[in-house]
């Protein structure tokens, strides 16, 4: 299926981004003067696999019915349609779109739900004391178990002495993925608030090398390489039919949503941001050698973060760090509510 996609059409050579990173100027672009010009074209690439399962039963008083989805929606561009303000949508590189490849974020590995219906035998042959009070009666629930959606994770392109972004490609967004720290696992570790969802520690921009897309003999983060909260809910509904006349009658409705109170966190999907997938909004660059005391993106400074880095390389320090509410659960889908009701039917 080919999707709208978003792309530089006056993008910066490979050979001038890190001259561009640090001047900032149209020149170095192929139509000297013009910035970044939009380029919306349908040439975004996505694929989706399944296996897809149904099972339909009824057995006596009860009706049932199971469905599961095994699947993988792969993509190089994103669902939404917001131009090039999305960044999962903005190519990274114009000239290798196969970076942005990889997990839509609608992809949901494991999609399972089921619904039950029980008939309660209407008890005609007992008095009417016992036909009305444990005679007639219905349950019913729904349940849904499913995989979070992808998430991919971005840093802002800011640098404080590189006007033109720290990978130097030109982009309008904030599109930038950061290292991989091997070892650390995408899920925050236990013992943290049960809001942090992702591990700050996973990632990291220390080393990231200013004019190019990542560092030497470093990963950078996969496109959706992490899942965000999934869906684990019951509902469920118990009903209680009387009958008035041949004509008449009444139903007593009590309906359980998220029967059990449990926490359901949102995830990011479209353009609802619910999960803070922005590492940090800017990096100390570590761009100059000088001996100054003050220099603070001096590789010679030991007062400096940058101290013995490598010359144009990014690094955090206490003014440009991670962002505090990196990874944090903003929303949650509710809690358990109760309704009830009395219906007449005639």
């Amino acid at each position: 299926v080919h999707m709208l996609q978003y792309t530089d059409a006056n993008p910066v050579p490979a050979s001038q981004r890190l001259n561009y990173a640090f001047q900032n100027s149209n020149s170095l672009r192929p139509f000297a003067g013009f910035g970044f010009i939009t380029d919306a074209f349908w040439g975004g690439d996505s694929n989706y696999h399944a296996l897809q399962a149904l099972y339909r039963a009824r057995v006596k008083a009860v009706d049932a019915q199971f469905a599961y989805t095994w699947s993988k929606s792969l993509s190089d561009t994103d669902i939404t349609n917001s131009g090039n303000n999305n960044r999962a949508s903005l190519l990274q590189d114009p000239a290798n779109p196969h970076l942005n490849y990889g997990p839509s974020q609608i992809n949901r590995p494991h999609v399972f739900t089921s619904n039950i219906v029980y008939n309660a035998p209407q008890l005609n042959d007992y008095n009417s004391f016992v036909k009305t009070t444990l005679g007639g009666w219905e349950m019913a629930t729904i349940l849904q178990y499913t995989s979070g959606s992808s998430l991919s994770i971005f840093n802002a392109r800011a640098v404080d002495t590189a006007p033109g972004g720290i990978s130097g490609a030109g982009a309008n967004q904030d599109n930038i993925r950061p290292l991989v720290v091997p070892g650390q696992p995408c899920r925050a570790p236990s013992g943290s608030p049960e809001f942090q969802w992702l591990n700050p520690n996973r990632w990291t921009m220390v080393g990231y090398q200013i004019g190019t897309f990542g560092g030497t003999g470093a990963a950078n983060a996969s496109v959706g390489e992490c899942s965000s909260p999934g869906i684990a809910n019951t509902d469920f509904s118990l009903y209680k039919n009387f009958k008035l006349t041949e004509r008449f009658h009444m139903q007593f409705r009590m309906e359980f949503f998220n029967l059990f109170n449990k926490a359901q966190f949102l995830g990011n999907y479209q353009d609802t941001a619910n999960i803070n997938t922005t590492l940090s909004n800017s990096v100390r660059g570590c761009t100059t050698t000088s001996t100054s005391a003050t220099d603070m993106n001096s590789i010679n400074n030991p007062a400096s973060a940058c101290f013995r880095r490598p010359i144009n390389t990014v690094t955090f320090d206490a003014a440009n760090t991670r962002n505090p509410t990196f990874g944090q659960v903003t929303k949650d889908r509710g809690p358990r509510e109760i309704q009830y009701g009395l219906k007449f039917i005639f």
